[in-house]
């Protein structure tokens, strides 16, 4: 076995040039992101190595070298060698390493183990699939079809080009981040939590676009077990986030060109928040719907979102008969819609009961389309407090001197359910609102008794 010089192996690699830069790279890869008990157990272990194990370039060939200088593995397999290079770590101790330092062609996937971190310098580090790969994806763990998860595992980093022939990542995991990467061209799904990962995992700050295979596939897939999915970009995908299952927060992602931006099934305890989803035209900003059998969706906040352009649906609320969605909270969203749809809605609700209010709801003057504000079917909705839809209102009408009647245009979405009127001062005679005046726009009031002098009157008015 062939052993380097520390310093003149690094610098071959183009990683020394003094110690300020070893430093700032150790800086770099311990930069603090407060996810506990797992990002401080992967400080570098020695001042002037990135990474317990690196993963470099020689030609043709993967070299996989540890930290003392030995060569662990040398082969034109770029897999074989980055497995190689996994067991090894694996075999030695928790909390381990490995850097990517270039772009590996791989045909077979990379399988992790517990307590591993595998990692590069961003886009142009990471792994591509061969033309002839065979696997679920890219990167997936060891036991994956016995249904084994991981936990304390890391990717960050590092990009991953499915070759239009598979996935990115499809993993089971516990108490683990995937952070920081590039991934594009896959097959069915950038990433991928299947039904049997665990609890508390984090996928944060992650580019995922699949415009090289016909906006196809979905950006995030995850079902069941709690997961943050936090600041990633998803654009050019058929779907943005899929998620099945309960606790969930799904935070600040920016997600557009996609026919559905967010689609959740069969969950509660869900947040939904600081998202800006921008859908293709005539697409789904967020759906909501139980699953056909034993299905339940409860306990939703869908909070503070930004939705906007060609939308033919911002939010929908898909119930049935069989299975009502119960417990939404619609509340801070911004819907912005310029529809070149026939027809559209910024929120859809079907056989669900929800909160709706202050919302702000804006159709832009130049819009071609029509699109209503709220549909409701066989739901119960409070609607409160929305900017553009207006379900109460209220003012000061004024009854003028020797006149009987006055109408007063209420300004709601609707004919009211209720009117109330208060005189601001004594009124000469009887004054009431006649049932028949009650329209989408107006209603009148009136008086056996006209006065002698104009009488403000008082007026609050509800859908």
């Amino acid at each position: 076995m062939r052993k380097y010089k520390r310093r003149e192996f690094l610098k071959g690699l183009g990683f020394l040039g003094a110690g300020a830069l070893a430093g700032s790279l150790a800086s770099k890869i311990t930069e603090a992101y407060s996810i506990p008990q797992v990002e401080k157990i992967y400080s570098p272990r020695h001042p002037d190595f990135p990474a317990d194990v690196i993963v470099y370039r020689d030609g043709d060939y993967a070299v996989a070298v540890d930290n003392k200088g030995n060569t662990i593995a040398r082969s034109t397999d770029h897999a074989e060698v980055i497995q190689a290079a996994i067991d090894y770590l694996n075999s030695k101790s928790r909390y381990t390493s490995l850097l990517l330092t270039s772009m590996f062609e791989i045909d077979v996937p990379i399988e992790l183990y517990n307590y591993q971190k595998i990692f590069g310098y961003g886009w142009g580090t990471g792994l591509k699939a061969s033309t002839n790969f065979s696997g679920r994806a890219l990167i997936t763990n060891k036991g994956y079809d016995n249904g084994w998860e991981i936990m304390h595992v890391r990717i960050e980093n590092i990009e991953l080009n499915g070759n239009g022939v598979t996935n990115g990542i499809d993993i089971q995991l516990y108490a683990s981040v995937i952070k920081g990467c590039y991934i594009h061209n896959y097959s069915d799904y950038g990433i991928r939590l299947p039904k049997e990962t665990g609890e508390d995992n984090w996928i944060i700050e992650n580019y995922i676009t699949n415009h090289e295979n016909n906006d196809a596939g979905t950006g995030i897939e995850h079902e069941f077990g709690h997961v943050h999915i936090a600041f990633n970009i998803i654009r050019d995908t058929a779907t943005g986030i899929f998620s099945v299952g309960h606790n969930k927060i799904i935070y600040a992602n920016s997600i557009y060109g996609t026919p559905v931006c967010i689609s959740v099934k069969n969950a509660r305890l869900m947040y939904i928040t600081k998202n800006m989803l921008n859908p293709s035209p005539g697409g789904l900003g967020i759906v909501v719907q139980p699953v056909l059998i034993g299905g339940y969706i409860e306990t939703y906040k869908i909070v503070d979102n930004l939705i906007y352009g060609d939308y033919y649906t911002g939010i929908k609320l898909q119930g049935d008969s069989t299975y009502r969605i119960e417990n939404v909270e619609i509340i801070g969203n911004s819907f912005e819609a310029q529809p070149s749809t026939t027809r559209g809605y910024h929120i859809e609700a079907h056989y669900s009961d929800a909160v709706i209010k202050h919302n702000r709801f804006i159709i832009y003057p130049e819009a071609s389309g029509i699109i209503e504000t709220i549909l409701n079917d066989n739901s119960n909705l409070i609607i409160k407090d929305n900017e553009g839809y207006k379900t109460e209102n209220a003012g000061v009408a004024i009854l003028s001197a020797g006149s009987t009647s006055v109408t007063v245009n209420h300004g709601l979405v609707s004919a009211p359910s209720k009117v109330l009127i208060t005189p601001l001062g004594q009124p000469p005679g009887k004054l009431w609102v006649p049932e028949s005046s009650i329209t989408d726009t107006s209603f009148d009031i009136v008086t056996d008794t006209a006065p002698s002098a104009d009488l403000k009157i008082a007026w609050y008015a509800e859908v």
